[in-house]
């Protein structure tokens, strides 16, 4: 997620279905849950693979994703107007939607982040 400058990940089952989200809060709150606040507050850099928490292997002693992510992702469609996206993720206190096409297949999400660039951009 560093790597990328992404916020979240879609955690997959074996028949590539979305089962849960892994955010950065789910992050942040394992790091807290497990004592490692001290490691967050210092630069990627001096991360350490003896530390725990960042490795090539995983992350805060290798989790299953499945034992920290959000179950279940929030869908709307493709022919979802933004603003009726933005009412969603407000009234349900989510960060993001996930946006499905007729067949239920996950294509991607919408982020609040997404929204206000989306605002911030129009004319």
């Amino acid at each position: 997620m560093i790597a990328y400058d992404i916020s979240r990940v879609v955690i997959v089952d074996y028949e590539k279905r979305p089962v849960g989200l892994i955010t950065t809060g789910d992050i942040f709150n394992l790091t807290i849950s497990t004592n490692m606040l001290s490691i967050v507050q210092s630069t990627i850099t001096n991360y350490l693979e003896k530390d725990g928490l960042w490795s090539e292997s995983g992350f805060v002693g290798a989790q299953p994703a499945g034992e920290i992510m959000s179950k279940g992702i929030i869908t709307t469609s493709l022919t979802t107007d933004m603003r009726d996206a933005a009412k969603a993720i407000l009234e349900k206190r989510i960060d993001s939607l996930g946006i499905s096409d007729e067949n239920d297949n996950l294509l991607g999400l919408i982020s609040k982040s997404n929204i206000l660039l989306a605002l911030a951009k129009a004319k």
